[in-house]
């Protein structure tokens, strides 16, 4: 699967359409699912439980099934996400899982194939397979997730248009620029996010200390936020979709997410029927249409003075005085983050240089660091967590010092 960590929109789109074109999703039962040297194949419904036929059509329909076999097959290559979620279905401990498919794949195959037959025997539930289907011939087809048949699908593209037609509408009634900014896609997250630089409030009761490290801020040493959002969604199960406001600072780029006033919507609908799955128009749009109108309110509370201000307000009345035992204060939140001892470091090294050694100096240093990261999913996670850390280092201190 393509990927993209913190591109730009001009790269994100063309990824999305492309992924759109080979998308198949199929509700499936166990009884259908099997492994071999590592790949899930997907193969006929026994008479008795599916028109067999009827499948083999569909299955044909993909462009994938195998010539002069008296069954269509058609075998994926499962993703990390893809393999952790048929453990979990199957019940199968997850090290375990990694265990056989490190040393023993031939023993996993058959752990799994058995175990699909079994919950196909014991259970008569279905699973939505969503995967991607080759067009060239040159890539993999790949399954990208095992889910429950209630699943319901909100596919990237479609948020990211919804919320950029909000963003259009929003700005041309404001009369403000709201810019795309980092945009990432992994094999189960989608995240982009979005920042006013009109929406601008100086914070020097938050800011006045601190000396940030260089890290291309538009404006080094003013103590000014401007606000933003994120928006994200997995169409694999690995969460819902949901956007959140995401203030940042101009001197560092640190980003700070509100979570308790996201927006969100959990992937939850209606049984779907054993075949290959396809949306019908007008429940697309409908579907759209009630989260267009959820982004377009949120764009607009997200992207004001007055949000902005209570949001610095919030960090200011957080911050308090100077911690009186810092340096023990960061290692122990880092501890209870279970930080490496490497990066423990880089975290306690941003806080020293920064100036600021208040509650507010230790978040900030945990999500300045988090920049670096490989994951942005995971930075994102970091910046979720920024006003708990506030809270969360002033208590450590406290116990410290007591």
């Amino acid at each position: 699967m393509s990927t993209l960590r913190k591109g730009e929109l001009a790269e994100l789109v063309p990824l999305l359409q492309s992924q759109q074109l080979r998308k198949r999703d199929l509700v499936v039962s166990p009884s259908c699912i099997t492994m071999e040297n590592g790949v899930v194949c997907v193969t006929d419904i026994p008479d008795d439980v599916f028109d067999s036929e009827q499948l083999s059509s569909q299955l044909e329909g993909l462009g994938v099934g195998v010539e002069g076999s008296t069954e269509s097959v058609v075998c994926f290559e499962p993703t990390k996400g893809a393999h952790s979620q048929i453990a979990d279905v199957l019940g199968i401990p997850r090290r375990y899982y990694q265990l056989l498919q490190d040393e023993q794949p031939e023993l996993l195959a058959t752990n799994v194939t058995d175990r699909f037959r079994y919950v196909s025997d014991s259970s008569g539930r279905q699973y939505l397979l969503r995967t991607l289907v080759s067009d060239d011939g040159e890539i993999d087809n790949v399954l990208r997730a095992v889910l429950s048949n209630r699943f319901k699908m909100v596919d990237h593209l479609d948020l990211l248009i919804t919320a950029l037609d909000s963003v259009r509408e929003f700005s041309k009634e404001a009369g403000v620029e709201v810019v795309p900014g980092d945009c990432t896609l992994t094999d189960t997250h989608m995240h982009v996010t979005f920042t006013c630089p009109d929406i601008e409030v100086e914070a020097p009761d938050v800011l006045r200390q601190y000396f940030p490290p260089s890290r291309g801020g538009t404006k080094a040493g003013k103590p000014s936020i401007i606000s933003g959002f994120k928006i994200g969604n997995s169409e694999t199960g690995h969460g819902q979709w949901a956007m959140k406001p995401r203030i940042v600072e101009l001197s560092c780029l640190n980003g700070w997410i509100q979570k308790k006033d996201a927006v969100s919507g959990i992937h939850l609908g209606s049984k779907m029927d054993e075949g290959v799955v396809t949306w019908s128009e007008d429940t697309r749009t409908k579907e759209l249409e009630l989260i267009q109108s959820q982004i377009g309110d949120a764009v607009k509370y997200f992207l004001s003075y007055d949000y902005l201000n209570g949001a610095v307000r919030d960090m200011s009345e957080r911050a308090g005085e100077p911690l009186e035992r810092p340096r023990q204060t960061v290692e122990e939140v880092c501890a209870t983050l279970n930080y490496s001892e490497e990066r423990a470091n880089a975290v306690l090294d941003a806080f020293l240089v920064s100036g600021d050694h208040s509650a507010v100096g230790v978040s900030r240093a945990i999500t300045y660091e988090a920049q670096g990261l490989d994951d942005p999913t995971e930075q994102y996670a970091v910046e979720e967590m920024a006003f708990e850390l506030i809270e969360s280092a002033a208590k450590i201190d406290s116990k410290l010092s007591s």
